[in-house]
């Protein structure tokens, strides 16, 4: 078994993309692990199952 990052952001300064694994809220803000600008938006990913419309494609 692995872990798959399961939230996705993009900062607002330098427009890095960048995911991360479930935020603790303890932790505090997200930053921008490559400016460290407070200035992110973004959120959970969704992740489709074995037969999400784009396996469907495939076909």
């Amino acid at each position: 078994m692995f872990l798959v990052p399961d939230h996705r952001y993009e900062c607002h300064d330098c427009n890095h993309k960048f995911c991360t694994f479930k935020p603790d809220v303890l932790s505090g803000p997200i930053k921008c692990p490559k400016c460290g600008s407070l200035k992110v938006s973004g959120g959970p990913i969704k992740h489709g199952g074995p037969f999400d419309d784009d396996s469907l494609r495939h076909y």
